[in-house]
Formats: C-alpha cells, structure tokens, sequence
C-alpha cells in the first residue's frame, strides 16, 4: 500500500514539474558581442528546440535579414542571411523574441508548404 502511495506521488509531482517548466531554449539568448558568438549562440538555440521551431526561426532569421530589402537587385547584393549579419536587431533575444521580431516586418511574406 505504502508503495502504491508513493508511486502516485512521484507521478503527480513529475507531471506538475513537466506543467510548469519552460521550454528549454527559452533561457538561451544571442550573445552579439561578435559574429563568432553570435553564431554559437545561435547554433545553440537551434539545438535545443523541436524541428518545427527550428524552421520558424530560420525564416525569422531569413525576415530580419531582408527586412530593408526593397527590390531584387537589392537581394543579390545582400550577404548570406545569417544570425551574423542581423547579430545587432537579435542581441539578447531568445527564439521567441526572434520570431516575434520577425512578425513585427510588414513588408517581408514567406509562405512554406510542408506537402
């Protein structure tokens, strides 16, 4: 009896620790004290999230990275988007700060299809 009691303990209080915990990327920021760093923190957010969330921030990087980008002349001369290049618009956001960032860009639109 004491170990059925003890059983449902622990499987409360293990559901209640996975109902309040944050998602693990959330503490992890871009450090854009230089290309080097912000790449590394960059790599390390993508790391800890799910594959869906990985391609949302990889668009959000995308979006920011055209942010300015009026024509597609304009486009061809852009370096590759990277974290490194929006290291200065991203500094100490976490991912959804990134995504959220990237939603604030009115004249970019990505549309994905996962057929």
């Amino acid at each position: 009896m004491l170990k059925v009691v003890s059983t449902a303990v622990l499987v409360v209080l293990l559901m209640a620790g996975c109902a309040t915990s944050q998602h693990i990327g959330d503490d992890l920021r871009i450090d854009a004290t230089s290309a080097s760093s912000a790449e590394a923190s960059y790599k390390a957010i993508m790391k800890n999230l799910p594959e869906t969330d990985q391609r949302a921030l990889a668009l959000a990087v995308l979006i920011i990275g055209m942010e300015n980008v009026s024509s597609a002349y304009e486009a061809i001369d852009l370096p590759d988007p990277s974290i490194a290049s929006i290291r200065d618009k991203v500094a100490g956001l976490n991912a959804k700060g990134i995504m959220q960032r990237a939603a604030q860009v009115t004249s970019i639109r990505i549309q994905t299809s996962d057929n």
